[in-house]
C-alpha cells in the first residue's frame, strides 16, 4: 500500500509519528491543506455562479489574482450590480 492509499486516520497517525514534536510543521501542513481545499471550492463556486475570476474579484472587491490564488477570506464589502438572484444566496 502506498502512502497515498492510506485511510485519513492512518495518514494522520503517520504524520504525527513523523512530525509530532514539530508543532510548527504540523500547523504549516494544516494551513497548506486548507489552502488547497479552499482553492478547489472557489473554482466550484465560480462554475456554479457562472462568474469569471474578474467578475468574482469585483464582487469581493479584490483583484482577479486574489480570486485565482484562493485568498478571498471575507464577505463582499460593497453591493454587486450582477444578478439580483445571486447576491441574496451569498452567505458568509
Amino acid at each position: 500500500m502506498s502512502r497515498l492509499d492510506l485511510a485519513p486516520g492512518a495518514a494522520v497517525a503517520q504524520l504525527i509519528d513523523a512530525h509530532g514534536a514539530h508543532h510548527q510543521w504540523l500547523d504549516a501542513f494544516a494551513e497548506a491543506l486548507d489552502r488547497q481545499r479552499s482553492g478547489r471550492e472557489s473554482d466550484r463556486i465560480l462554475r456554479v455562479w457562472g462568474l469569471s475570476q474578474s467578475e468574482a474579484g469585483r464582487v469581493f472587491g479584490v483583484a482577479r489574482q486574489a480570486v485565482a490564488s484562493g485568498s478571498i477570506t471575507e464577505c463582499p464589502q460593497r453591493e454587486w450590480s450582477g444578478s439580483p438572484t445571486l447576491v441574496p444566496r451569498l452567505t458568509c
